[in-house]
């Protein structure tokens, strides 16, 4: 019994790891992605350089996109094992694992605000 429990608070662990690093991922693409957009809207360059620049966003939008779709199933993935195994696992745990669930969903409702509102500006 206390090696199962052992087994899962490490999984819990992991996972809350995973969440964290794929939350981590997302913000950094989404600064890189303003910091193009900013780039291109200021550049004063030839077809060469607002090509080369083009293409970096577009690269930018499909990881963008993966990673926030990652990050999705890894916070339902988390917030399962989480429910599923509560009494098995510890408090801090626990405390630790919620605390990441609640950053995370606000990032990923962040993520979609930000991708409507890039949307939105490319519309115009």
């Amino acid at each position: 019994m206390e090696e199962e429990k052992k087994k899962i608070n490490k999984k819990l662990l992991i996972q809350t790891n995973v969440v964290k690093r794929l939350s981590k991922d997302l913000k950094y693409y989404k600064n890189e992605l303003l910091k193009l957009r900013e780039g291109l809207n200021n550049l004063n360059a030839d077809y060469y350089e607002s090509r080369k620049t083009n293409n970096l966003l577009h690269e930018n939008y499909i990881v963008l996109a993966e990673t926030k779709t990652l990050l999705t199933t890894e916070v339902d993935r988390l917030e399962t094992m989480l429910n599923s195994n509560i009494t098995m696992l510890d408090k801090n745990n626990i405390l630790n694992s919620q605390e990441i669930l609640l950053l995370n969903t606000s990032e990923i409702i962040n993520a979609n605000v930000t991708n409507s509102i890039i949307s939105s500006r490319n519309n115009n």
